[in-house]
């Protein structure tokens, strides 16, 4: 897959036309696109990495979502969830060019999340710690683009349990890292809103 350099993930900008970027936001929040409305950002939290985080509280709280390729484990493959999937393609192609990556990649699995403000008394909250694929475990890399300005961060941990990052979502960003990397969100405490999509892809 893609080279990570020591640090293990990648931050990149200038990847999309701005006015791609403001179609995204414009759309996602429209009162005609369709959000899915979920307890919180993991199904299944398997509570193995819960111990190893440190400095943090682990707080999941509810979501919204809109999944455009879901994996199909009988099938081994992805499959189209949406009307919208062709966002994600423009994405992928904008990324392999600046990556100078060739484009035959597999979409495992790529939505868009919303999540809202919540005013926690504790900042230093995150939610459940976890891989995208774990059960069974799939080699991907995790492509993450920000939608909009927010302080909703996203959190990198180390396998000790050691914080390896914290990005802070900026509008036309990206954050790329290997998916074997234990990774957490958080809800924005000033914001109103965080829009992010979550592309999971592999070789």
């Amino acid at each position: 897959m893609i080279n990570f350099s020591k640090k293990k993930y990648l931050l990149l900008n200038n990847i999309l036309d701005k006015n791609f970027e403001n179609t995204l936001e414009q759309v996602f929040l429209s009162s005609n696109f369709p959000w899915y409305y979920g307890e919180g950002t993991v199904k299944k939290s398997t509570h193995l990495h819960l111990k190893k985080i440190k400095n943090f509280r682990i707080i999941d709280y509810l979501h919204f979502s809109h999944t455009f390729y879901k994996f199909n484990f009988n099938k081994n493959l992805s499959e189209i969830n949406s009307d919208f999937h062709y966002f994600v393609l423009d994405i992928l192609k904008n990324v392999c060019v600046k990556l100078n990556y060739d484009n035959k990649i597999e979409i495992l699995r790529a939505k868009v999340n919303l999540q809202t403000q919540h005013k926690y008394i504790n900042k230093n909250i995150i939610n459940t710690p976890h891989n995208d694929f774990e059960n069974p475990i799939i080699p991907h890399t995790v492509i993450i683009y920000y939608v909009n300005d927010n302080d909703g961060k996203t959190y990198l941990f180390k396998k000790n349990g050691d914080l390896l990052a914290s990005v802070i979502p900026k509008k036309g960003n990206f954050l790329i890292f290997d998916g074997n990397i234990l990774h957490a969100g958080s809800n924005p405490l000033k914001s109103k809103k965080k829009l992010l999509i979550n592309i999971d892809i592999r070789k």
